[in-house]
């Protein structure tokens, strides 16, 4: 499905979050959790700030290969981005787009150890 963000989904594939924002705020931090985003999956940032990774040693994975690799989409303003906010946050296999020109700033660090893993 589609995905939605509210209690009860995000625990299994029938019945997934529908954006990696929510799912974070499930996670337990430095506990190893880890936020898998299946195969076609598509997050879009609209806004400055509006995906914080804010939880400590948190993975976001994604899975599937080509164009069923999720993706993250930084739309409509030039300011949308990615923030990391927490120490030992992973982002790994991921298709991050840029869908409008002159992206100021795609992912910008705001804690230590960031790792940017098997992404385009």
């Amino acid at each position: 499905g589609s995905g939605t963000d509210a209690s009860g989904y995000g625990y299994n594939p029938g019945s997934p979050f529908a954006t990696i924002d929510y799912a974070v705020a499930f996670c337990t931090a430095n506990n190893g959790d880890v936020i898998l985003c299946l195969p076609g999956h598509a997050d879009t940032i609209s806004a400055a700030g509006e995906m914080a990774l804010d939880v400590a040693g948190i993975t976001i994975r994604g899975l599937g290969e080509g164009t069923d690799q999720p993706t993250i989409t930084l739309d409509t303003v030039d300011t949308a981005d990615i923030d990391i906010d927490a120490a030992n946050v992973t982002i790994d296999h991921m298709h991050i787009v840029a869908g409008v020109a002159d992206i100021v700033a795609a992912i910008d660090v705001n804690a230590d150890d960031f790792t940017l893993r098997n992404c385009r």
